[in-house]
Parts: C-alpha cells; structure tokens; sequence
C-alpha cells in the first residue's frame, strides 16, 4: 500500500530547507555603532574648521575624510559654539547637542541650537537633525 502525500509536499520541503539555511546567515546589514568618543572629537573638529573659515571639501580632502554636510560658510560664519556635555545614540549614530552662535552676511548674528548626528563607520558623516 503506498502512502498519499499531498501534491505540495516537495515545495514546502524545499522551502523549509531554504529557510533553515538563511537562518543561519541572517548577519546585520548595519553598519557598528558609531564610537562616542570619536564623534565627539570629528564634531569638534568639524565645527573648529568651520569657525576658522575652511570649507567643507577641505575636510573632505583630509586623512582621514571627514564629511560634514551643514556649514554654509557663504551665507553663516560659525563665531563660537558650546557642545552638549552628553551624547546619546541614535539608531547606530551619536547624537550631540550643539548652541551655534552665527553671524550672518548683513553682520547680524544669530543664536541657534541644533543636534548634529554623527556616524564613525565606515566614514566619518556629520549631518545636522
């Protein structure tokens, strides 16, 4: 007497050893965390650049690349900041507050505060929220 198997059967044993097996090379697409300290520091050395007058690509151009995506140096000039003491994670980036003090092109100047997100890996990005 032979057994009856449902028609499927092959598929979802096909589908069930195709599922075992991406199960155990399911690896995070995501980058690692970026490093607190690290952040930290690019920031500072972003905003000093900025505050000294360079340009974003000449932070671009260094070793290693650093880029930051928010100085208008045409439009603001950056006078002095103060950053946050604290930072916290966002997703995989730091976080850092930031109060800008800005000076605009008609020489008035501007208080501001802003966060800037920070990823260290596998570049260093710095973007404004």
């Amino acid at each position: 007497m032979r057994l009856r198997t449902f028609p499927g059967r092959r598929l979802v044993v096909v589908l069930f050893l195709l599922a075992l097996a991406c199960a155990g090379c399911s690896g995070s697409s995501l980058p690692p965390q970026a490093n607190a300290d690290i952040s930290r520091e690019k920031l500072k050395q972003a905003l000093d650049a900025w505050q000294n007058g360079l340009s974003v690509d000449d932070l671009a151009k260094a070793n290693p690349p650093l880029y930051f995506n928010d100085p208008k140096p045409s439009v603001l000039q950056l006078i002095e900041y103060k950053m946050a003491e604290e930072s916290t994670f966002f997703g995989q980036s730091v976080r850092i507050g930031v109060e800008l003090t800005l000076k605009k092109k008609d020489g008035k100047t501007l208080k501001k505060k802003t966060g800037y997100l920070i990823d260290t890996s596998p570049a260093v990005v710095i973007v404004p929220e």
